[in-house]
């Protein structure tokens, strides 16, 4: 905790140019205990992500996925208006919600693989150890090597020292291309070296402690 690893990806997210690349960031939190909470913060700021695109490249996807998603995620609803000319879904029973979910879960996974074919995406979670195990298995799952279809990388800041229950490199996260960066606090003498740069980049004297 304090080592600045949410500072580092927000600097690294504004190196990343939006219009090459699906930028998707978002944060999980210890209060929240919803069910496929990662999940269903990503596809709200999904939708907010594509809304604010000029490039209308999402649409049709969109709106092939939208219903199917829209089971479990209402929020990509917003994106495609109601149309008589839409499939229906096969029903699944009331107390279906398994089936539902799942339903919802191969829905997102079928529209990031398309978005991706468009342009590169990238996920960017940060505080993912109070994330559920559901949503990073389904992410892990998704973004495997051998997965010619996801375009894509998606990034765990993890904070080690959490209590949180979920490991998430220890789901479905191992293979050959992952890579795990492990920081390490700063030393007194750099951190002391850091600060005093900061003051004389910024003009501003740090407080004595």
């Amino acid at each position: 905790s304090g080592l600045g690893k949410s500072a580092l990806l927000e600097y690294w997210q504004r190196l990343i140019d939006p219009h090459q690349v699906l930028l998707i960031s978002v944060r999980c939190y210890r209060q929240d205990h919803t069910p496929l909470r990662l999940l269903n913060v990503l596809v709200q700021q999904l939708v907010r992500l594509l809304v604010e695109l000029t490039d209308e490249f999402w649409i049709d996807p969109v709106r092939r996925h939208s219903r199917q998603i829209g089971r479990t995620f209402p929020q990509i609803t917003q994106l495609v208006p109601s149309s008589r000319n839409d499939e229906p879904l096969k029903s699944l029973g009331p107390d279906n919600a398994a089936a539902r979910r799942d339903a919802s879960l191969e829905g997102v996974r079928e529209l990031l693989a398309e978005l991706s074919q468009h342009r590169p995406l990238t996920i960017v979670v940060d505080d993912a150890q109070w994330a559920d195990s559901d949503s990073l298995d389904a992410l892990c799952t998704w973004f495997q090597p051998n997965n010619d279809r996801q375009h894509g990388l998606v990034v765990f800041a993890v904070e080690q020292d959490g209590d949180s229950d979920v490991e998430p490199f220890s789901l479905s996260c191992s293979s050959t291309l992952s890579q795990h960066i492990v920081m390490q606090p700063l030393a007194d003498d750099a951190g002391r070296q850091l600060l005093r740069r900061m003051s004389e980049q910024t003009g501003i004297k740090p407080s004595p402690a």
